[in-house]
């Protein structure tokens, strides 16, 4: 009798199939969305650094303060997307963990958590571009001068 009643527990904790499915998806997507942003500002501040040192082998152009402010947009950004990977799988975390539990304060959290880390990738993105608008000056500034 307790084994059976041990297993009618155990199959109750499980997810039912509509559940896992949605689930992975959402991780999945998640995790799809977080990478790219990762991909993309760590991307952007290789090709800017390629652009730079181009420039400055050229001696086109000399250091400047100015050039550093698209690397600390990027370098942000990546931040940014590491930071909401690491909250979105502490936020999935504890739904998987407290998803039967009927207090509100673990749903709760795991929901803010989302939330947190959707708001963290876009931050990401905006860093990306404020990062793009900042290169582009720079480009801009070597284009009038006659660099």
């Amino acid at each position: 009798m307790k084994k059976k009643a041990s297993s009618k527990l155990d199959s109750s904790e499980q997810f039912s199939d509509k559940q896992k499915i949605e689930m992975e998806a959402m991780f999945n997507y998640a995790s799809t969305a977080i990478t790219s942003m990762i991909y993309v500002n760590g991307g952007a501040a290789v090709a800017f650094l390629a652009f730079l040192g181009s420039l400055l082998s050229q001696k086109i152009l000399t250091p400047q303060a100015t050039l550093t402010n698209p690397m600390i947009s990027f370098a942000l950004g990546v931040g940014a997307a590491l930071f909401a990977s690491i909250v979105a799988n502490v936020s999935i975390g504890l739904y998987y963990k407290f998803r039967k539990n009927d207090r509100i304060g673990y749903k709760y959290l795991a929901r803010t958590l989302r939330i947190v880390a959707m708001v963290a990738v876009a931050i990401s993105f905006v860093l990306f571009f404020l990062g793009i608008k900042e290169a582009e000056s720079i480009m801009t500034f070597c284009s009038t001068n006659d660099l």
